[in-house]
């Protein structure tokens, strides 16, 4: 799931083991949290210095894991 505007962005991934999810099973990243810690309060958003979001930008996923797909080790997501 991928959530973005001009505010905020927000991606997760829940691989549940057999339909049922919890806590532990949830990859969050909050741009709103973990993104003003990391970069700073003014990285993302109306005239942001990294991603200005009044400006087009770009943003990729990647699932990462074994290649039978049986092991997902991480989801990596990148705002260019």
């Amino acid at each position: 799931m991928m959530q973005a505007n001009h505010a905020g962005f927000n991606t997760a991934a829940w691989p549940c083991i057999d339909g049922e999810c919890d806590a532990r099973s949830q990859c969050e990243y909050n741009m709103s949290v973990e993104g003003k810690r990391k970069y700073g309060d003014g990285a993302y958003g109306r005239n942001g210095s990294l991603i200005d979001t009044n400006l087009p930008f770009s943003i990729e996923s990647a699932f990462i894991s074994t290649k039978n797909y049986q092991t997902f080790w991480k989801m990596r997501t990148t705002l260019t």
